[in-house]
């Protein structure tokens, strides 16, 4: 297991243990070796196709790519869901906003470090949209593990209060 406030580089993998879909550990879990392999510019005509668009109107559109591989299995995890919880990371310190579950956003970028029906062994490649605040930009990611907490709100998981952190730059 990886402990909560490592960092890493681009590419380097953790490993983690992840609840089950909304339900956390409590039926079950599953060991997840994740890595962010690569962030770059998306496709900028993202931003018109969001309904608060006027919030990231001069942002930017980011590629957080990456890879996910099932360790183990526990409970019924099988039967779910298992999600990475990966974010991008602004180089102000916040956390840059994301479009879970918006697939239709780009074909170039689908996945969202999130795995349907996980068995041990599958490996999948994945990403997800990260969207930089005007006057930021995106220099690196972040495991936060607790992907339910509201936007600007807390959690008391130890991954949410120290990410484990895949920075592009020193």
């Amino acid at each position: 297991m990886t402990k909560p406030g490592t960092r890493l580089a681009i590419g380097a993998p953790m490993v983690a243990q992840v609840g089950i879909g909304v339900t956390g550990m409590a039926n079950g879990s599953t060991y997840l070796k994740i890595a962010v392999t690569e962030i770059e510019q998306g496709d900028q005509a993202i931003l018109k196709k969001l309904s608060n668009a006027t919030e990231y109107q001069g942002g930017t559109v980011y590629y957080v790519h990456g890879t996910l591989e099932v360790l183990a299995v526990l409970g019924t995890a099988g039967d779910s869901i298992a999600t990475a919880a990966v974010v991008g990371v602004q180089n102000d310190g916040a956390g840059a906003a994301g479009t879970f579950g918006v697939k239709e956003l780009s074909a170039d970028c689908t996945g969202s470090f999130v795995l349907t029906k996980p068995t041990v062994g599958d490996r999948q490649k994945t990403c997800t949209i990260a969207l930089a605040k005007p006057g930021t930009t995106l220099v690196g990611a972040a495991f936060i593990r607790d992907d339910s907490v509201p936007n600007g709100g807390t959690s008391d998981d130890e991954y949410f209060k120290k990410p484990v952190l895949w920075l592009t730059k020193g």
